[in-house]
């Protein structure tokens, strides 16, 4: 099968054209020394005169190794696969611009906006501005769920999306916050890399979740770029047809729903979640990141963490607000949608490669995702 990504030929050409050297998919500048240091994770810090320069993705970096907590200064690079890691990755773009496939849909970050996100879903570089700079945090997921965020942030995170501060507020006021979280980044890169102790740690860890919960506060509908689950969800429930218009039903399942949280809101979300069960949600949510791509089913994922599938189905439900079953589907039409866009696999070959385990069923849970057929949007999304 061909896995042709012309993207990455295109970028590379306009990185040599630059006079960067290109090697393994790892961005090089003029100058740099061949010589670098391991960062974290199987990043690559470049050494250039002497003095570091930005972290540059490690292509060889396997699956779902941890950074850990970390916040690192980056160079973008053209990444020849996605990487995913159980965190949640906080990107503060500083110069420039970059441009990420996230699950299947592109999503550009502008200098001075902060964009979260749940780096489990596979992410992916495709395309960034002549001397962009940009921070990168990380933060373990079993630690950001035990901060017992916002439902709703929550909730948008382990969909898929990426999510962005402050996005009712001016463009000024915007950049102004920008300016705010590039010495709020920079500390936590200086308190980090000192490897001053656990108190520090701890610190900084408080600071990256008050900082998330003021993103929270003002996270209305709008997203930086939202991603196929949260399409699954809607069109699944009938609250959409497949234009992505709300539909009359939708209207009143929406007003239903809104009831239903007002009176019930306490017992149904993460933090209402007794710490042994924060662990076990987490390992679920995990697992299926990690898997969904095999025959995963309830009784598995029940079996994986020592719980009744019931139980399980249950417990995941009250803290995410969707079943596994979904959840899962939501995995597998984005793993979808990326492979349609950047490779040139047949059609049959995505959906055995996406987790399906029949063409028949993957035609009919990506139509309900995405209102199309994976033929027409590869032809309105492919990466060039």
């Amino acid at each position: 099968m061909s896995t042709k990504r012309p993207f990455l030929m295109k970028a590379e050409k306009k990185a040599r054209a630059r006079g960067i050297e290109v090697r393994g998919g790892v961005v090089r500048k003029a100058g740099v020394s061949r010589r670098t240091e391991e960062g974290r994770g199987g990043a690559e810090r470049l050494i250039k005169d002497g003095e570091r320069a930005g972290v540059s993705f490690d292509p060889g970096r396997k699956d779902f190794e941890p950074y850990g907590l970390t916040c690192v200064r980056w160079t973008p690079s053209p990444m020849r696969r996605p990487d995913h890691h159980n965190e949640i990755e906080l990107n503060l773009v500083e110069s420039g611009w970059v441009t990420y496939l996230l699950g299947g849909q592109k999503v550009r970050v502008e200098a001075g906006r902060l964009a979260v996100f749940w780096a489990a879903i596979p992410h992916q570089i495709v395309e960034y501005g002549e001397g962009t700079r940009y921070f990168v945090a990380t933060i373990p997921f079993a630690w950001f769920l035990q901060c017992r965020l916002p439902e709703a942030m929550v909730r948008r995170l382990l969909r898929g999306e990426m999510v962005g501060g402050r996005p009712e507020e001016a463009v000024k006021k915007e950049m102004d916050a920008g300016k705010e979280d590039c010495g709020l980044f920079a500390r936590w890169e200086k308190d980090l890399q000192a490897k001053a102790g656990d108190d520090v740690e701890r610190i900084v860890m408080l600071e990256m979740e008050a900082r998330l919960r003021r993103i929270a506060l003002g996270l209305g509908r709008e997203t930086v770029g939202a991603v196929g689950p949260e399409v699954v969800r809607d069109v699944v429930s009938g609250r959409k047809d497949r234009t992505g218009r709300v539909s009359r039903e939708g209207r009143t399942k929406d007003a239903k729903e809104e009831r239903i949280w007002e009176g019930k809101k306490r017992g149904r979300s993460v933090g209402a979640l007794q710490g042994s069960e924060l662990n076990k949600v987490e390992q679920m949510a995990c697992l299926i990141a990690q898997r969904y791509t095999e025959a995963l089913t309830v009784e598995e994922i029940g079996r994986a963490v020592n719980l009744h599938p019931n139980y399980a189905m249950g417990l995941f439900r009250k803290a995410f607000g969707t079943t596994l079953i979904d959840y899962v589907t939501h995995h597998r039409v984005s793993h979808a949608q990326r492979l349609l866009a950047t490779t040139e696999e047949k059609i049959v070959e995505v959906a055995f490669g996406s987790g399906f385990n029949s063409l028949s069923r993957f035609n009919e849970a990506f139509r309900r995702a995405c209102g199309c057929t994976p033929r027409s949007y590869r032809a309105s999304h492919a990466v060039e």
